[in-house]
């Protein structure tokens, strides 16, 4: 977060406040293609999405006792037992300015090992069905060539077990391809 005495992560969400609270109702994007496009930027809801784990954790730590001594009780608290409010997430480093332009906070609760094996290979998106598009494989290819049901058992448990979540999915898919087209190179 910090890069010498600057905190990198502070300087970075300034920038999107920008974005949030522009001074002009119309930006001015480069887009990929090179074009600079100016979009309206008034009455643009924004979503913010994400993982926060390691504050969810620091709570748990927070609330959890040893138990040592005479009469103390021991206090188990999980990760994700308690909501996280907005001041949890200032506290772990989002800045006031962004956190009192959220109107609603939700909390999700995390993906079970059955989560993982419907998105693997279930979902309308799953990462199975984004490798088969990219690569113009048909539909069914990955299953039917790559992976077998306990492979895929294997990489949705790995995925749960490991908290890596999703992405570590798609990784464990694409080195199982790599793997598939060096073997049949031709």
């Amino acid at each position: 977060q910090y890069s010498k005495d600057e905190n990198v992560s502070s300087c970075i969400q300034s920038e999107l406040l920008m974005m949030l609270q522009p001074s002009d109702e119309y930006m001015r994007l480069k887009s990929s293609d090179g074009k600079e496009r100016t979009i309206k930027v008034d009455n643009i809801s924004y979503i913010f999405c994400g993982s926060f784990a390691e504050a969810a954790q620091n709570e748990a730590d927070k609330k959890r006792t040893s138990g040592l001594g005479f009469g103390a009780v021991k206090n188990e608290s999980k990760q994700f037992e308690e909501k996280l409010s907005m001041k949890h997430l200032i506290d772990f480093g989002l800045i006031q300015e962004i956190a009192s332009r959220i109107s609603r906070l939700v909390n999700l609760r995390p993906l079970t090992e059955e989560d993982y094996r419907y998105l693997l290979k279930e979902h309308t998106n799953s990462p199975i069905n984004r490798i088969e598009s990219m690569y113009g494989l048909y539909n069914g290819f990955i299953e039917k060539n790559i992976l077998s049901n306990s492979d895929m058992e294997e990489i949705a448990s790995n995925a749960y077990r490991s908290g890596l979540g999703v992405r570590s999915i798609t990784s464990a898919i694409q080195r199982k391809l790599d793997d598939y087209i060096f073997e049949h190179f031709d």
